[in-house]
């Protein structure tokens, strides 16, 4: 009675197993299958990313044409299209890499591989072993992108970890690509958007400000004196470095980054003019701003 007894616990601890490692393979197939339609949806989102790329290196050409094409700005859209061609090389990398897993998994050739399939670990373990040559190639890319990333971003940290393929089954390492292109496509389009803040012509900001012009720079005792008074918007120089000079002598400026024209008078009695000088940047042009200011010399 206790060997029967025993035998039938045995017999039920086997069956428990058998149902247990049942549920075990049929959770993994459920997850490979899930691993390999991530996959499908992360290549359509990089090949939205590479279309977003695409458009901002056309903003950024548009930009330096509108901004006359200064020697900086150019050199920045060639490091732009350079990092813009290594992110397609490493996508390109990356796809086929993928592509040569699915066709190496999957014999005979299936439009959607089976559940086997994915769950096989030997297209990822001879393929994308760490000293295989296809690996090797993806280490020097992603090395090479990196850099390429860092120096024209350097406050941003490139997020693109060593890749690790070991023991993977299919739908795993397909994921993992597309997964890392993603990364690629991240790394480029956050530092498209931080040369784009460097790119494009300076907005001269404005403000308005209190001028008057009198109808004459001399008064005889008593008698009146005319001048319009108005409101006009000018220039605000502080965000607009500028050179100022008066008959071609810099002129001091205030706080205010308004010149303080002071000189000493002719000596000569009569009419005479004094020309004011502004010089800046406009649209990224050197722009000048004269004007000729009459007046008289008089005695006091």
């Amino acid at each position: 009675m206790n060997r029967v007894f025993l035998l039938l616990v045995l017999v039920a601890a086997a069956g428990a197993a058998g149902f247990g490692a049942y549920l075990k393979l049929r959770s993994l197939a459920q997850l490979n299958r899930q691993l390999y339609r991530l996959d499908q949806l992360l290549i359509a989102d990089n090949d939205d990313a590479d279309q977003r790329a695409q458009w901002a290196i056309r903003g950024l050409e548009a930009a330096v044409q509108k901004n006359y094409n200064q020697p900086k700005e150019v050199a920045l859209l060639a490091a732009a299209q350079r990092l813009d061609g290594h992110a397609d090389s490493l996508a390109r990398t990356l796809r086929g890499l993928g592509e040569e897993l699915k066709h190496n998994a999957c014999r005979p050739n299936t439009a959607i591989p089976t559940a086997a399939q994915l769950a096989s670990t030997d297209a990822a373990a001879q393929l994308l072993s760490p000293d295989g040559p296809a690996y090797v190639n993806l280490h020097q890319q992603l090395n090479k992108y990196r850099l390429a990333a860092q120096a024209l971003n350097p406050n941003k940290k490139a997020a693109l970890p060593e890749p690790a393929f070991a023991e993977l089954p299919l739908g795993a390492a397909l994921a993992s690509l597309s997964q890392l292109e993603s990364e690629v496509r991240t790394t480029e389009l956050n530092t498209l958007q931080h040369l784009s803040k460097k790119v494009g012509a300076t907005t001269l900001r404005r403000h308005l400000a209190a001028f008057s012009t009198a109808a004459s720079s001399t008064v005889a005792p008593g008698s009146i004196y005319q001048a319009e008074l108005f409101l006009g918007s000018v220039l605000d120089l502080r965000f607009t470095p500028a050179q100022m000079r008066c008959n071609g002598r810099p002129v001091p400026v205030d706080s205010n980054h308004v010149g303080q024209v002071r000189f000493m008078a002719p000596r000569r009695l009569g009419p005479a003019v004094w020309t004011g000088t502004i010089r800046f940047k406009a649209n990224g042009r050197d722009t000048t701003f004269q004007v000729r200011v009459p007046y008289r010399v008089v005695r006091r």
